[in-house]
């Protein structure tokens, strides 16, 4: 039976609905994702005389968070120094976050490393996360960390995940790393928690924090000729602190160093405190597996095939010579030329009988 056009369609929809809803192949796929950070400081903050309840209401120099060699998927970067600044140099740092051989490799490195004027160093930090498809591999090799303070000499041992105590800097953590083994996975080679004192000329490089240390030591400065006069004979007058440089201004806390209140003044090696984290080489890697149906196209059944098509003829049956003629009037020919011939062979039986 012949059904029309439009009933065929429905029925090849459903059959396709019915493929790809049960049973319809699929093949895996896997979404890569990683980044990578060569140093990020985070939580950095200032604080200006330190235990000095005169200068308890000078606030704090909160600095923003920052990296440097910072690469998300798929790019890398690289950056040639650590801008000038009295606490932490680095000579280059890359980061790249890319698919390498089917497979993603997140890498940060830093050459170069130098906190604290000489107090921590190392040549190369370098941390790597890789993912191929089944597995998260973390490479944290130990950094070669070594100092020239009196305190420690020497290289320093590390061990991971614990942390160690640097004077003149504060505490260093080699090897943090977090992993399921399969689907993700971060590691950052060194954490830095600083908790170290700033003296006047650390301080005199970094130009957001002398500003205010400025404006507190010429308040201060002027308390003191107000309130002592014998100590405040060598103060200037508020017009001239205010041209005074930091470093002039503490040329004039030595003049009045001599003369009481001393505990006004706080000790040029203690200017200020400076506290925050620095994460040195941070790589970060992830991978998702997912099934994706492949596309296919269902067969039509043989009832949604138009009688036409049904009947033509098979390559054993090569068609009439094209005539014009419908098909119904073809078969009709075959069947007169039949009872033509038939009818002729019994006309000739009856003539020699």
């Amino acid at each position: 039976m012949y059904r029309p056009r439009w009933a065929a369609c429905i029925l090849g929809a459903s059959a396709a609905v019915a493929l790809v809803g049960a049973g319809a192949p699929a093949h895996a796929a896997t979404d890569y994702d990683g980044s990578a950070t060569a140093l990020r400081v985070q939580g950095l903050s200032l604080d200006l005389f330190p235990g000095q309840a005169e200068f308890d209401d000078v606030p704090s120099v909160v600095f923003p968070d920052s990296a440097l060699g910072d690469a998300s998927f798929d790019s890398s970067e690289t950056v040639a120094e650590v801008p000038a600044n009295p606490l932490l140099t680095a000579q280059l740092l890359e980061a790249s976050s890319t698919l390498v051989d089917g497979a993603v490799v997140s890498e940060a490195t830093v050459t170069g490393l130098d906190v604290g004027q000489g107090v921590l160093t190392a040549d190369i930090v370098q941390s790597t996360c890789t993912g191929d498809g089944q597995t998260i591999t973390l490479d944290v090799p130990q950094a070669a960390l070594a100092s020239d303070s009196p305190e420690l000499t020497g290289e320093i041992q590390l061990q991971p995940g614990r942390s160690v105590r640097v004077p003149g800097v504060g505490t260093v953590t080699f090897n943090v790393q977090q992993t399921d083994g399969s689907s993700s996975g971060s590691a950052s080679n060194l954490v830095i928690e600083l908790d170290t004192d700033l003296d006047l000329e650390q301080l005199r490089e970094i130009p957001e924090a002398a500003e205010h240390a400025e404006e507190a030591l010429r308040e201060a400065l002027a308390d003191l000729r107000d309130s002592n006069p014998v100590a405040g004979e060598a103060v200037p007058s508020d017009a001239e602190l205010e041209q005074l440089t930091l470093r002039q201004l503490y040329e004039v806390v030595d003049q009045v160093l001599a003369e009481p209140p001393l505990e006004q003044f706080p000790d040029a090696d203690n200017l200020a405190h400076l506290s925050g984290t620095v994460t040195v080489a941070t790589a970060e890697c992830s991978q998702a597996v997912t099934e994706e149906p492949v596309a296919t196209e269902p067969r039509r059944p043989e009832s949604d095939v138009p009688p036409a098509a049904r009947n033509r003829p098979g390559p054993s049956e090569p068609p009439l010579a094209d005539t014009g003629s419908p098909a119904a009037m073809a078969g009709a020919g075959l069947t007169g030329l039949a009872a033509l011939l038939g009818g002729g062979l019994t006309l000739l039986r009856s003539r020699r009988r």
